[in-house]
């Protein structure tokens, strides 16, 4: 089911998703057989844990959860309209209270990855808040405005 729009349906089937999930997760961790079970979990931030309309209902707990329990997880998200600080601004406003660590952006991949091959120089293609993530590099090009040499 593809749902595209912020009404309360929408917000309610989260809700009921949440709230399944936490079941689940309670079940998990009640029951002796946890081999059978995820060892980690992955959110997405936007429609999963909130809305535009807010947080979903739930999923600070859900996540309090897990980290009380030492169950690893992590939140994605596909935005490159903000920084990985930024977004944790905005979550931690709304009490979900991800970790730096516990948030994996776009941005922050792209800079593991020019990491491993040693890029210097790069083209970025994402929003100038989002720059920040790719770390100390030389900006050519991309919507920097900058020529290349």
């Amino acid at each position: 089911m593809l749902l595209l729009t912020t009404s309360p349906v929408y917000e309610c089937v989260n809700t009921v998703k949440i709230k399944l999930l936490a079941g689940f997760i309670k079940f998990c961790l009640e029951d002796d057989m946890t081999d059978s079970y995820p060892r980690a979990f992955l959110f997405d931030l936007d429609g999963t844990l909130y809305t535009s309309e807010g947080v979903i209902a739930g999923a600070p707990e859900v996540l309090a959860t897990l980290r009380n329990e030492g169950v690893p997880f992590r939140v994605l998200t596909n935005t490159t309209m903000r920084s990985r600080s930024e977004l944790l601004d905005h979550i931690g406003s709304m009490g979900l209270g991800v970790m730096e660590d516990e948030l994996f952006t776009p941005s922050v991949a792209a800079a593991a990855v020019l990491d491993v091959y040693e890029c210097q120089s790069v083209a970025p293609f994402v929003a100038e808040e989002a720059m920040h993530d790719l770390g100390e590099r030389e900006f050519v090009g991309g919507v920097t405005g900058n020529q290349f040499m």
